[in-house]
């Protein structure tokens, strides 16, 4: 496991959505991406995608290529030792070089403490997003070359594998009855408490598909996206409780609004999980309500070494579901290499929100070959 020099190179991918999405106050019909290939001289590769969602992502696609361009030209000041890698923190094996004569070791240790600083000097200003995606690909690249690394740090069992729950955004559009049948048990995802839709409308609809599509032992996430107000949140579980047993409930996804409502007693009680209001606690998890069960992560919001230091502070009984922003199949099938660490797998919940493959057209990775993107869909910049 040698020192070596890595070479980074920006691609650009435009993925359509299969209908537009209004996320906030954002009409979204496709997501542009930017993906980064590190790659090293024997061959060795890896890929990571940046492709911030708006309404979702504090920060504009062109922000990051401008500065993805930027960090690139960085690389070739670096070199990595694969002997200081870690898979929680993949740039800690990034080593800066010296031009200077090899003897001056004075000097070669004040521009290593240099380029530190300028390092996280850059962190602090780089979208999280980007972070994310060179991480990834120094993920990559590294268990590429060597996969024999991966009985170190992962578990390989059958049970490592996540389980992701079906994800419905409209029930008045529903999913092929194919898709909705199943043997077994499923625990579906559904969007409630939607601009223009009545709460018995909405009701109807949900006993509608319960009593015609689900298995009997289904359980249910309810996705509010804070369209809740306590009243009314009330009222949905009293008539959601009239053809469908409240334990069926997982939790309520971001019930309300103003996260002191989830601290609010209901009759009615079912847990809740914090998606977007998750950002309003992630310097304090300590105040999170008794009320809440679950965490619910975008991993692109944080880059990956700070995602993986918040959620080896999670304490039982909060458990930790990540949810996807519409990405590629590489970095879905990331997120299932993320899972499988040893130091973080006891951490998450077995259900995530990983099933939003299906409202995407033209992604330039397949399921089948999530880790090297078709040549077509996508175009070099650098």
């Amino acid at each position: 496991m040698n020192k070596c020099k890595l070479k980074v190179e920006l691609y650009y991918a435009l993925m359509p959505l299969k209908e537009q999405l209004i996320i906030g106050h954002e009409k979204v019909s496709a997501k542009e991406i930017l993906l980064i290939k590190i790659s090293d001289k024997s061959g060795f590769y890896g890929w990571g995608e940046c492709a911030p969602l708006r309404g979702v992502h504090p920060y504009s696609f062109e922000e990051c290529v401008d500065l993805a361009y930027d960090f690139a030209e960085d690389f070739d000041h670096f070199e990595i030792d694969p002997q200081k890698f870690s898979p929680e923190a993949p740039f800690a094996g990034l080593i800066a070089l010296d031009n200077e004569a090899a003897d001056e070791a004075d000097d070669e240790a004040d521009e290593a403490d240099e380029a530190d600083e300028a390092d996280e000097a850059d962190e602090e200003e780089t979208p999280p997003a980007l972070l994310f995606a060179f991480e990834q690909a120094l993920w990559s690249w590294y268990f590429n070359k060597y996969p024999k690394q991966k009985e170190k740090y992962f578990i390989t069992t059958p049970t490592s594998k996540l389980r992701v729950h079906k994800l419905i955004n409209n029930l008045q559009k529903l999913p092929h009855a194919s898709e909705l049948s199943s043997k077994h048990p499923e625990i579906y995802k559904i969007k409630v408490a939607r601009k223009g839709v009545s709460l018995q409308e909405e009701l109807s609809l949900l006993e509608n598909f319960i009593k015609n599509n689900a298995h009997p032992e289904d359980q249910f996430i309810f996705d509010a996206n804070g369209g809740f107000t306590l009243e009314s949140c009330q009222a949905f579980l009293e008539g959601v409780s009239k053809f469908l047993p409240l334990e069926r409930i997982r939790y309520l996804e971001d019930p309300f609004k103003d996260k002191g409502e989830l601290s609010q007693s209901l009759p009615l009680k079912v847990a809740y999980a914090i998606d977007d209001l998750f950002l309003e606690y992630l310097n304090n998890l300590a105040d999170i309500p008794a009320s809440v069960s679950t965490i619910i992560i975008r991993p692109t919001l944080l880059s990956l070494g700070a995602l993986c230091t918040l959620l080896q502070e999670v304490r039982p009984p909060l458990q930790v579901v990540f949810s996807s922003t519409y990405d590629t199949h590489l970095t879905l099938n990331f997120y299932e290499s993320l899972a499988s660490l040893k130091c973080l797998h006891p951490l998450l919940g077995r259900s995530h929100g990983l099933d939003t493959s299906k409202y995407t057209l033209g992604d330039p990775f397949s399921a089948t070959t999530p880790t090297t993107p078709t040549p077509k869909l996508i175009s070099k910049l650098l």
